[in-house]
Formats: C-alpha cells, structure tokens, sequence
C-alpha cells in the first residue's frame, strides 16, 4: 500500500528567497522558488503571516488551514461556521476566517480564506509541529513546479517562465470552491481504462483507489486482488478514520502524462474519488498549472518498474498509541488482530516511545524485509511475530 507506516514527522522547512514582496493578485509575471523539506513523504515550507515565518504543510487536496496558534495570534475575522469533512470521512464544525495577508517567499496573497482547527490536538500533526495547511484554493492563478531532486518549489504566475513540453502533459480539472486539481490516468490490464484522480500532494503513497471505481474495475479484469482485510490506518485532520474492508490490489500498468508505472500495488480508500500522490514526485519533475488547467510529469523513464515487497500487516496509530490497522494475510488473523498494540519491533522497545519517537523510525523499518514483532493482544497476551515483506504474484 503506501509505507509500513502512513504517518508524518516533525520537521523544519528553510527559505532561500530574497527580494521585494509581490502582490500575487497584481502581478503580472511573478517567479518566485522556495526551499522545501521533504520528510515522510510531506513537502513542509515556509509561510509568513502577519510578520511570523510558520511552517505550513503543502497539500494540494486540502483547503487553506490556520492553527489555533496562529489564529490566537493574528485574531483574523470569522465569515462563518460550517461542516467540513476531512480525508477519511471525520465531519466537524470549523470556523472560516479572512487572512488579510500570506506570503511565500516573496509573493504575497491578499485576503486570503482558511479555516481555523486545532491542529496539533491530533499526535501526527503535533509531532510535525506544523502551524497549517497551504491548499489549493490559494493556488487557483498559479503555477506550481515540484522539483523533488533539488526539494524546490517554484511559484509562478507565467509558464512561459518554466522549460514545459505539452507531449509531457494532460488536462486538468479544477473542482468544486476549493479549487481541487483532478486529471485522468490510463490503467492496463486485460482491459484498458481510466480514472479520474486527485492530485493530492498531502497524500504519501502513489495511488489510492477509491471503493468507486475499485467496484467497476474489478468487474473488468483491470486489476489484480492480491489480499482482502478489514480495519483502518489513515489518519484524517480530524483523526482516525472508520473501521472498514479494504482491499490490496496489482495494477499491472499506470500511465500518467505519457509515463508508464509498472507492476503498482494500492489499497482502495473510502472515497468517491481515488487519488495520487506525493511518491510521484521521486519519478520526474512534477507542474501543477493551476492557471492554464494543465498537468506536467517529466519523468526520468517512459517506463519505471514499481514493484516492491509488502508486509503482512500494516499498522496505525490510535490513542497515542502503534496498533495494527490490518492483517493482510489469513494466515495471521488467529494471532494478531486490528487494534492489537505494538509494543516492540525488532531491538526497539514501542511500548516506551511516544508517538513522535516511534515515527521517527518509520524509515528504518521501511528498509528492512524482515521484522520481529511483539504484539500484545486485546486480551492482554503477548504474541511475537516474523513479519517478512513479499513481492505479489503477478
């Protein structure tokens, strides 16, 4: 599916920008690149509001998002109260607030819609220490560049300053009031198809399948079940999602903009819509023209191989806490079970770390095939498992 885990890290982003403030609604030809951080699959970078440098997570499948902090500190003005939904489906009344100014790096946004949510009152996002969420219907006149090798942002409102070739590129569109950028990709197994995605830059993983159009592929011989489970490991901006049945599945080829991504496992979500996103952007350069309603992916291969081995289980965090989310393999769910903690992997003792600490070990279990894990089971027993990765049958 995405990683062994599908959680976030703390991290500090860094601006590399100097100059005079643009207007971003005046201007007519701003360029503006910005260093990013990417840690755990998340591009972090650096906002200033009101004269105080935050650090804001880039999400191309969220709306504009302000802490508690930072809404305590610069006491916008509230338009409204309304029911918002999040990621896996969490509804909850937020306040929507008018920000007078933000700026990145030197382009400044008049007037700008967020809303305002106590962010850090769920653990992977207090652990990130972020102060918001930057979304896409801040970026509704821009152009935005993801450069992966070199962790640059570039902004601009002009892509004739940007080396694009339309033969790298397909159309975009922009949904909905929070101006959510949408493309169709190509999937080929017996059968060809397409599906229409969100690009989601807040998302880690490649592609997720929404229940949608899992349920019409299937039927298809478009993709390949590899294992069914039922429980739960994405976390919402709200928390935890549902319990649910979910299925992994083998794509056997995925084509975005004239690239073909190969042998490509996924895991349907609870959506009405699939998505892709943030392990794209390790593939080739990435443009998302918001402006023109254009996507761009300059790959570095017309035809990448992305196979690899999965584990058994995948977990989550609930209640402060490393839990299963799922067992993928029948042959487990007579010893561990979802919501079964982790309490130690391998030489590392789980149990005894917060959640910052053990998701700072995300990348060093992701790079191992093979893993001792200690469960202890609701019932209170211990249970200690070798947990391999394998490769799917094609």
């Amino acid at each position: 599916m995405k990683k062994f885990f599908l959680l976030l890290i703390a991290l500090v982003a860094v601006l590399n920008t100097y100059g005079n403030p643009i207007d971003a609604d005046r201007s007519e030809g701003y360029f503006e690149e910005i260093k990013f951080e990417f840690i755990n699959n998340k591009i972090i970078i650096p906002v200033t509001i009101d004269g105080t440098v935050y650090r804001f997570m880039f999400d191309t499948g969220a709306p504009n998002v302000i802490s508690k902090e930072v809404s305590e500190n610069i006491n916008p003005r509230i338009l409204k109260t309304s029911k918002t939904t999040d990621a896996v489906g969490n509804t909850y009344n937020l306040e929507t607030v008018l920000i007078p100014e933000v700026s990145i790096g030197n382009i400044t946004f008049k007037d700008t819609k967020a809303l305002s949510y106590d962010i850090r009152k769920i653990d992977v996002f207090n652990c990130l220490n972020i102060d918001g969420f930057i979304g896409s219907n801040l970026l509704k006149n821009s152009i935005v560049q993801i450069n992966f090798d070199t962790q640059t942002l570039t902004l601009t409102n002009n892509k004739h300053k940007l080396d694009l070739d339309k033969n790298n590129s397909t159309k975009m569109d922009i949904l909905g009031q929070q101006h959510s950028p949408f493309i169709f990709i190509g999937l080929q197994g017996k059968t060809d198809a397409k599906d229409q995605v969100l690009v989601d830059t807040g998302m880690d993983g490649f592609y997720d399948i929404s229940h949608r159009s899992y349920d019409i592929f299937k039927n298809y011989d478009i993709l390949k079940d590899i294992a069914t489970a039922v429980g739960e490991n994405i976390i919402g901006i709200f928390g935890n999602g549902q319990k649910t049945e979910q299925h992994r599945v083998l794509v056997p080829a995925l084509k975005i903009a004239g690239t073909s991504f190969l042998k490509l496992t996924t895991t349907t979500i609870n959506e009405s819509v699939s998505r892709i996103g943030t392990d794209m952007l390790k593939f080739g350069l990435v443009t998302i023209d918001f402006k023109n309603k254009r996507f761009y992916f300059e790959a570095k291969e017309k035809a990448i191989d992305v196979s690899k081995p999965l584990p058994e289980i995948t977990p989550t965090v609930m209640n402060g806490r490393l839990v299963v989310g799922y067992v993928w393999d029948k042959k487990l769910s007579n010893k561990v079970a979802y919501g079964d903690e982790i309490i130690k992997i391998d030489d590392r003792n789980i149990s005894d770390m917060n959640v910052c600490e053990f998701m700072s070990l995300k990348q060093e279990f992701e790079q191992k095939d093979t893993l001792h894990i200690v469960f202890k089971t609701k019932k209170g027993e211990n249970t200690k498992l070798t947990i391999v990765k394998k490769l799917p049958n094609p």
